[in-house]
């Protein structure tokens, strides 16, 4: 069984690329040093729509978890409208 330990919620990315269901999110914070592409399937995006998808550039907010492999994965993403200000 794999381990999974959510790193940190609520952050902020720009979605690189997804398509047929997955895709990937590049991380939007230089305070924290992540320098992979973040993982995120459809099943993970919060939407009242009827087909859950992310387009090129959108701006979402998610949390994010990691795997014992080192896997980054997005869960509970949802898109929004601007990039919120933080201090860490």
């Amino acid at each position: 069984m794999k381990k999974i330990r959510i790193i940190i919620s609520n952050i902020c990315g720009k979605v690189k690329i997804f398509k047929k269901g997955y895709g990937f999110i590049n991380f939007l914070n230089n305070k924290l040093e992540i320098n992979k592409d973040i993982f995120v399937h459809y099943s993970k995006i919060l939407s009242n729509d009827k087909f859950k998808k992310l387009n090129e550039g959108d701006l979402v907010e998610f949390d994010l978890i990691e795997f014992d492999n080192g896997q980054l994965r997005a869960i509970n993403v949802k898109k929004i409208d601007r990039i919120k200000e933080i201090d860490l």
